[in-house]
């Protein structure tokens, strides 16, 4: 049946993948986790990739191995580019690489639901399998430019190849879709884009960054501005001065977040894994985060596994050598911006009472198919295991929470937060009254009229439907624990089973 659940959203929708948002199908409906099957014409074709592979970083150019089809839910499109990709995830000693689906190299018009290009990530240094997904949601919820995560069971010549997190692209689809426009240069701070000043020169600067669109053209010139307002504005005119160039509100969400989550494989820490795009609406740049496999404290950065729960706020891994962090936090305006964005967050999102619930959702959604995949990087004890303890040095997910909540909750503890309007205050204004809650048994709707309200509808935080009813109390002693919403006419409730 999963197969065909694309093709049959769209053919429900009565309309096709370019009417739409780009990736709405993929990313943004019930189904967590998609099946692909990749077709090659030949049985050694994972030489040939691993070959590609080494021959692009020779040319420093991407050189595709075309698939003679790869099926999508279901759905086929032929002629599609892949290729291994990555860094560190590509050198660990398994056969499982992660992924780039480029299903417009070999074929124009060839989009799947609006888009060009897919990524699989092997999840390399995550044992729980759960940090990329549960960082993305995070940026996702809170509005933060950042890619859309699900996950996919991934075959390779009818042979079931791996488990993967599926990873939208950040190109020009990705651009449109969030800034309106995508003429404007696309920047990606790879390897080493710490953004300090090199002088006028744009020479100077392409060691340190790749420019991803209008290459042919290689103006770097608005690139340069935005160093050069950062690094050489006086103080007394910084902000008006970095204000113009960049999308500063924006900005210090995406550096908090990085904070929050120990997010050290960043610019925050190894001043990398990001892209910046000059909006051509506003004139501003905007932020995009990147590769954030390693949240959670993953990524120590010479750190000791220890410290990651109790990384400061003011965190600088290098002084002198993250200008926008050194500079940014010397004006009171953006580092109060950053405190509140933090304080909202750890009472509304990042604390156990929210995310626990998400967590073990997740974890009961993709055992399965983590314990079938034939090349997974953990055991299946590591990836159970690492929900609540240390695994392979790398930290469980649910006490890094419940600590960093609590240590960031002590920096703050003298700081007056200002609540903003975000998704879960929204759900709160609109909310219906449950209880008890938690609940093990029955759960009571309060001043509930069926001929007024219409049925309850219960689905897990994915939006899976569970139960629905039209009666109240609800028995709910057959669902897993977890966290539910409740859903009667628009208005929403949430709880939580144990």
């Amino acid at each position: 049946m999963q197969k065909h659940t694309l093709a049959l959203f769209l053919v429900m929708a009565g309309i096709t993948a370019k009417a739409q948002t780009p990736g709405n199908a993929i990313f943004n409906t019930n189904q967590l986790i998609h099946e692909i099957h990749i077709t090659f014409p030949v049985q050694n074709w994972y030489d040939t990739l691993t070959k590609y592979y080494t021959l692009s970083k020779q040319l420093d150019s991407n050189i595709y191995y075309m698939a003679t089809s790869v099926l999508f839910d279901g759905v086929m499109y032929d002629s599609v580019g892949c290729k291994f990709k990555g860094n560190s995830s590509y050198n660990n000693p398994s056969q499982k690489k992660s992924w780039k689906l480029d299903f417009e190299e070999f074929k124009n018009s060839n989009e799947i639901d609006g888009m060009k290009q897919l990524n699989l990530n092997n999840g390399f240094k995550d044992p729980s399998f759960l940090r990329e997904k549960l960082c993305l949601d995070f940026m996702q919820h809170y509005g933060l430019h950042a890619p859309r995560c699900n996950y996919a069971n991934v075959y390779v010549n009818n042979q079931l190849w791996g488990f993967y997190t599926l990873v939208e692209e950040v190109d020009k689809t990705f651009l449109k879709t969030h800034f309106g426009n995508k003429k404007g240069n696309l920047y990606k701070g790879d390897p080493s884009g710490n953004l300090t000043w090199k002088g006028n020169n744009q020479n100077q600067y392409y060691n340190n960054y790749e420019l991803k669109t209008n290459e042919d053209v290689n103006d770097w010139s608005d690139l340069l501005w935005l160093i050069d307002n950062l690094n050489n504005t006086p103080a007394p005119q910084l902000k008006d001065s970095l204000d113009a160039s960049l999308n500063t509100a924006a900005y210090v969400k995406q550096w908090a977040t990085t904070i929050l989550f120990s997010n050290l494989d960043s610019y925050t820490g190894s001043g990398h894994n990001y892209y910046i795009y000059h909006n051509t609406s506003t004139d501003k740049f905007e932020w995009i985060a990147w590769d954030v496999n390693e949240a959670f404290g993953v990524f120590l950065n010479g750190n000791q596994t220890s410290q990651m729960t109790t990384l400061p706020m003011n965190y600088n891994a290098t002084a002198g050598n993250r200008p926008l962090h050194n500079k940014m936090i010397t004006v009171p305006e953006y580092w109060n911006q950053f405190q509140n964005f933090l304080c909202n967050v750890l009472d509304e999102y990042f604390n156990p009472a929210h995310m626990n619930p998400i967590i073990d959702s997740l974890h009961e959604r993709i055992k399965n198919y983590y314990y079938n995949d034939p090349r997974k990087l953990f055991p299946s004890n590591q990836f159970d295991s690492n929900i609540n303890s240390t695994q392979a040095n790398i930290l469980g997910i649910k006490p890094f929470v419940q600590e960093r909540h609590n240590y960031l909750s002590q920096q703050l503890a003298n700081f007056s937060c200002t609540p903003f309007v975000s998704s879960v205050q929204q759900e709160k204004n609109t909310a219906i009254e449950v209880f008890p809650n938690p609940t093990n048994e029955l759960l009571f709707v309060r001043n509930f009229n069926p001929f007024e309200m219409g049925s309850i509808t219960v689905t897990d935080i994915h939006g899976k439907m569970m139960c629905s009813s039209t009666v109240s109390p609800l028995t709910v002693s057959n669902l897993p624990n977890g966290m539910y919403l409740l859903n009667i006419g628009g208005k929403v409730g949430k709880f939580i089973k144990y």
